[in-house]
């Protein structure tokens, strides 16, 4: 007997692929599963090769559970070097080891929630009813629930790496304005230093070549009035101070002078008694 379709499936996925099975078959498409189709006492090997052997389509049941099943790998390469047709259903977020890609890496697939919803087996139904019509439609082009929330998903993943771009961008323009507003700060920090230690160190030589250049200045008040000399009793010109202010104390050189002055009036004293 001749079979429209062959649903691949591991054991602890029997459920869903009934309902696959189900679902085909009241639309009346022909459909083969172990172990209904398996006589009792049948090899199950030589049963399943020529279930493939004798269908057009080839739907494979695949989720979590897909990969630790070891006759799955069987059943898909027999289907593929058999030219038929393989249709992956794949439930949730299942990914094919190694072993199922090199079969299914051009193989239109039809998405599905995990459990499928009805509108995921009303979607495979109508793929499979359209391949079997010579329908080149393929499968992905459906409107699919899993494929729908797959497209959001996408879309939902693109924005945020738009948004995490932008605030990146952001961040990195912050930071170069932050460098930049730093490097002015201690540029003007520096010439305010320059310019206060050149200001100093030109009062310090000012004030060095003033005290060089300029006579000794007498220490006290500026408005201090002219002094007045006076003779005394031994014949010496004393300056005595008008004001009430004290006498300012003469520096190194006036002593000296003062000195010399004496010294010369008391020799021009002597010489006087002396000719006297």
């Amino acid at each position: 007997m001749a079979y429209d379709v062959f649903i691949s499936h591991a054991r602890k996925d029997k459920k869903i692929a009934d309902a696959i099975c189900g679902k085909l078959e009241s639309a009346n498409v022909r459909c083969w599963i172990a172990p209904r189709n398996i006589s009792p006492g049948e090899d199950w090997t030589k049963a399943i090769r020529h279930a493939i052997g004798s269908t057009r389509v080839v739907i494979l049941v695949f989720s979590e559970n897909s990969n630790a099943a070891p006759h799955l790998g069987r059943e898909i390469a027999n289907a593929f070097y058999a030219g038929r047709i393989i249709i992956p259903f794949r439930l949730g977020n299942a990914h094919p080891q190694r072993d199922f890609l090199f079969y299914l890496g051009n193989a239109r697939r039809v998405e599905s929630v995990y459990p499928p919803a009805e509108q995921n087996l009303e979607a495979l139904t109508s793929c499979i009813k359209g391949m079997l019509a010579g329908v080149a439609a393929p499968c992905s082009e459906l409107s699919l629930q899993g494929a729908t929330k797959k497209a959001a998903n996408l879309l939902k993943s693109s924005q945020d790496h738009q948004i995490r771009t932008i605030l990146k961008r952001v961040g990195a323009t912050a930071a170069v304005a932050a460098v930049v507003w730093l490097l002015w700060l201690a540029s003007g920090q520096i010439k305010h230093d320059a310019s206060t230690e050149e200001s100093n160190s030109g009062s310090m030589s000012s004030g060095r070549s003033t005290s060089l250049n300029s006579p000794p200045q007498t220490r006290g008040d500026a408005s201090a009035s002219t002094p007045h000399y006076a003779f005394t009793r031994l014949g010496l010109w004393v300056a005595v101070n008008a004001s009430p202010t004290p006498l300012v104390q003469p520096g190194a050189q006036d002593t000296l002078l003062l000195s010399r002055q004496v010294n010369r009036q008391a020799r021009h004293l002597r010489r006087r008694r002396t000719l006297s």
